[in-house]
């Protein structure tokens, strides 16, 4: 007999009873539900269903008689899909038991002469089938090692929308913990959010993502108490390894999200260092409203929209009004900062802002890698610090070495030096974590171009653009690759697409007609450019396409506007028509020791 709640379930009859009353089912939900309910915890893939219930050889109706099946059990059970205690459904896999079972099965009959009898099994075997072959049957090879690891989004089974920043915190908060374990390659959220609703195979997945595993699950939010269901599926086999539901209240949830990575680092067997066992073996109790709006904020900061990410800072300073002790919501403001400064004129206000944030966020935790990834942004990009930029971004290697955008920012460190070996190993690195994110691919492709790699750039812009058609970076690698090739007109053509789905990179366009001898056209787009607002962006271009055109004295002028993009210091490397002259120019290593940056080999 299986026991679940108050119901009592017979397998060999079907017949099921709650409280003793006997239940109306029908042969093939109760075969269903018996299937089910004996391998509680465990995913029965809808094929598995088929042939226990069905036959292999039954197509026709099957979908639609598995789904009639569990919708009469649920009606028997007093279930609910969205809000479920007994059976899951697990889209893309098939359904899971998730209630407390008991069951009477008695203990197997131990043999009389146990020793004699194993002798007598292992002799007959070696005689049987060879001593090779036999002992494999004693000898079997461990199973296979998992080094990486894909958490896709967690469904948002509270029946709410409203909810669903709440599952996507429950996703973000697992990669960010999982990455920072040593051993371990994690994927990041901007590669995984894609698969939010895809009914994709999980071995296709995996195998797009390039893991060894894939960690999924489903969360319920119902007033101050949450419902986690987690489990780890192996890539190659798709076989279920790890299953398991948590319900907590909210005050408990980062001790909750602790227990789930200690299981998962568990079931993949990776070794600990003792730091991340301490950080896992102590969580704090959070307020609620304190992680609610942190959640909030960060939601919307995920969204990357003007909009979204002034909204998402305002819940972050909520957050950090809420509890000024909590580190994590000062790393997530001084996030916030960053983002919402889209211009380096905006910088001015915001970056300050975010390095106190980030500071407080460090002074309350050392060991948030997060913290120091903000740190190392606004020391590099604005303040011009490279030894405390190299000196942040590297902490927060050492923190989390899945952190894609720390890999990004040092590969662009790396290469402003000139240290083009460890600049390409970083962004390959962070592309190998971050595998369909654009800037990643995209910008990887440039660094290539800038090695004579012209094969494996075009193939990384061209990449680029498949995964975001609307991001400009791919057509711009493709536009300068095309240029470096003299083919002038194919080069411009790349750029108007990158002006068309973005047109503020409409300016690029001067760099092939400056190169190319075409004054006009090249004066045409500078008159345009000379009649927007003067920013750091505008300033930027103008400073380029005068150097393409050979006027150093407008070139060094618009070199020295302030606030400075971000990209000002790479004039130094960059290989882009009309900066090789400019380097060349006597006052440039003054504007090199201005920027904190050592003079050019000769």
């Amino acid at each position: 007999m299986i026991r679940f709640g108050v119901f009592e379930l017979d397998p060999e009859t079907g017949e099921l009873r709650k409280s003793g009353v006997l239940l109306r089912l029908q042969p093939q939900p109760a075969k269903v539900l018996v299937l089910l309910a004996s391998r509680p915890g465990e995913v029965v893939t809808r094929e598995e269903i088929r042939e226990h219930v069905w036959g292999s050889e039954t197509f026709i109706e099957f979908d639609q008689g598995l789904n009639h099946c569990i919708k009469e059990i649920r009606a028997a059970l007093g279930d609910q899909p969205d809000a479920a205690r007994f059976i899951q459904t697990l889209p893309r896999r098939g359904y899971r038991f998730i209630a407390p079972v008991e069951t009477d099965t008695p203990p197997p009959a131990v043999p009389q002469h146990p020793r004699l009898r194993i002798a007598v099994v292992v002799l007959a075997v070696f005689a049987a089938i060879g001593i090779g072959a036999a002992a494999a049957l004693f000898l079997r090879a461990p199973p296979p090692a998992i080094a990486s690891l894909a958490v896709l989004p967690f469904q948002n089974f509270s029946g709410d929308p409203d909810q669903q920043y709440f599952s996507d915190g429950m996703t973000d908060a697992l990669i960010t913990d999982l990455s920072r374990i040593h051993s371990l390659r994690v994927i990041s959220r901007t590669s995984v959010m894609r698969y939010r609703d895809t009914e994709e195979p999980l071995p296709a997945i995996a195998r797009e993502l390039g893991v060894d595993a894939v960690l999924e699950g489903s969360v319920v939010r119902d007033g101050n108490r949450v419902r986690v269901t987690a489990q780890l599926v192996e890539a190659a086999t798709d076989r279920h390894l790890w299953a398991e539901s948590y319900e907590r209240e909210m005050d408990s949830i980062l001790a909750l999200q602790n227990e789930i990575v200690r299981n998962v680092t568990r079931e993949v067997r990776v070794r600990l260092e003792p730091r991340e066992e301490a950080r896992l073996a102590s969580a704090r109790p959070i307020n609620p409203a304190t992680y609610e709006a942190y959640l909030r904020g960060m939601f919307h900061l995920n969204k990357a929209t003007a909009a979204d990410s002034a909204k998402g800072l305002e819940y972050l300073k909520q957050a950090v009004a809420l509890d000024p002790g909590n580190a994590m919501a000062h790393a997530g403001l001084a996030l916030g900062y960053i983002q919402v400064a889209h211009s380096a004129e905006a910088w001015t206000d915001s970056l300050p802002r975010a390095k106190e944030a980030a500071s407080t966020a460090i002074q309350l935790d050392p060991n948030l890698a997060e913290a120091s990834a903000s740190l190392g942004f606004v020391a590099g990009y604005w303040e011009w610090d490279w030894d405390e930029a190299f000196r942040h971004i590297e902490r927060a290697i050492e923190l989390s070495p899945s952190m894609p955008i720390a890999y990004y920012h040092r590969s662009w460190f790396n290469a402003l030096f000139g240290r083009m070996p460890e600049a390409i190993a970083d962004h390959e690195r962070g592309r190998q974590l971050d595998p369909f994110n654009p800037l990643q691919t995209g910008w990887l492709a440039e660094l290539y171009r800038w090695e004579g790699r012209y094969a494996e750039a075009t193939a990384g812009a061209e990449g680029s653009i498949e995964i975001a058609p609307g991001f400009p970076v791919g057509y711009f690698v493709l536009g300068l690759i095309r240029q470096e090739q003299g083919r002038y007109d194919d080069a411009l053509t790349f750029f108007r697409k990158a002006a068309e789905v973005s047109p503020a990179w409409r300016w690029v366009q001067g760099l092939a007609y400056g190169e190319a001898g075409r004054q006009v056209e090249a004066r045409k787009l500078l008159a345009e450019l000379n009649g927007q607002p003067v920013d750091s962006w505008t300033a930027f271009w103008r400073m380029a396409i005068h150097a393409a055109l050979g006027e150093m004295d407008e070139a060094f002028r618009w070199l020295r506007y302030e606030p400075h993009h971000a990209w000002l210091p790479w004039v130094r490397v960059l290989p882009w028509p009309g900066l090789t002259a400019l380097r060349q120019d006597p006052r440039f290593p003054a504007e090199l020791r201005r920027m904190n940056l050592p003079p050019l080999e000769d």
